[in-house]
């Protein structure tokens, strides 16, 4: 939600794709302790539970990561996100990303959400995360609407926006 305030949640998050799967390991902060951590470079202490463990040790590969990889916000992205999961596989989820926003300036979550759309009005980002295999129902339906598969990241489509209107 924004703008987000210091005790609002937010996820730390590393990506990687590894062989063309995306792999997440995060950990959730209040605003203010990502801000601290990020810019300050203050350790969050973290509550976990029976998650402790698993919460610790994402925090120490960010902290690898920060030490050898300064980094500093260079880019907003926002969106509206409409989630679906599936009833008998919890493991099947298909989402659509509208009002997908960025801006590479006031680029904190506690700014209000404005920007520049990076997909034209009416456009629509579908995604679908499948555990193990496509059901059938969903690949008829994909194949039937003429929708197949293609590879998209808001981070790019931003970036390659930026490029372009500065070159």
């Amino acid at each position: 939600y924004s703008p987000a305030k210091d005790d609002d949640g937010v996820y730390l998050e590393l990506k990687k794709k590894i062989g063309g799967i995306v792999t997440k390991r995060r950990i959730s902060l209040t605003l203010g302790q990502a801000n601290a951590f990020l810019l300050e470079g203050q350790l969050p202490v973290l509550k976990g539970g029976s998650k402790a463990y698993i919460q610790n040790q994402v925090l120490s590969e960010l902290v690898a990561f920060l030490n050898n990889y300064p980094v500093v916000p260079k880019q907003y992205i926002s969106y509206q996100r409409s989630a679906y999961f599936g009833k008998d596989d919890s493991s099947f989820r298909l989402t659509f990303d509208r009002a997908i926003t960025q801006r590479r300036f006031d680029v904190g979550l506690d700014k209000p959400n404005y920007g520049v759309q990076i997909l034209p009005p009416g456009q629509y980002l579908m995604e679908v995360k499948i555990g193990a295999s496509m059901p059938m129902w969903l690949s008829e339906q994909l194949a039937e609407l003429g929708i197949y598969k293609t590879s998209f990241s808001k981070y790019g489509r931003a970036f390659r926006s930026f490029v372009t209107q500065t070159h």
